[in-house]
Order: C-alpha cells, then structure tokens, then sequence
C-alpha cells in the first residue's frame, strides 16, 4: 500500500501516543521499510513505548534520521532500543535527549 513507500513521517509533540498509542503506531511503523526520517520526539513513549518502536524500528533498515528525544525513556527504555538501534547501518543522525 502507500504506506509502504512513505520516506519521512513527523509525529512529534505527540503526547497521546504513551505506551499504547506507540504499541499501535509500530505496527505500521513497521510496515514502512523505505523510511529514512522518522521524528518521534515528545510522544510520551516512556520505556513501555521504547520496547515496542524498538520492534519496529528492526524492520526499516533504510533509516538515517531518528529523534527520540523527550520522551522519558530511561534507562529501561535506552536498554528495549539499543539492539534495534545497533542493526540500523545507515543511521547518520540520532536524538535521544532529555530522557532521564
């Protein structure tokens, strides 16, 4: 479908995603493996929500801009992505500010 072939999506500022919004915007996360800029920052994932973009995050591989910042991830939410941000080989750019 078309959003297969979407390439950057801004959901910033976002505050209703919390841990179930971000468990229901990663399954269609997921199904965009031609995005390469994606901003989440200031979509209240806290840790919760981190564990579950982490999944989608494994599946687009062509991404080289992501912000995470301000999203109270934490430390459990810095360990749910670190695995996914590992695997993604093209990332050039990266923000995970002020989540403590």
């Amino acid at each position: 479908g078309r959003m297969s072939k979407m390439t950057q999506l801004d959901l910033s500022h976002n505050r209703i995603l919390g841990a179930e919004g971000a468990g229901a915007m990663a399954g269609a996360l997921g199904r965009m493996p031609q995005m390469t800029w994606l901003n989440l920052s200031a979509s209240n994932l806290g840790p919760e929500g981190a564990g579950a973009v982490a999944g989608a995050l494994e599946r687009m591989g062509r991404t080289t801009w992501l912000s995470l910042s301000r999203n109270r991830l934490g430390a459990d939410g810095a360990a749910a992505l670190a695995g996914a941000l590992g695997r993604m080989g093209k990332m050039t750019e990266l923000d995970l500010s002020y989540n403590d």
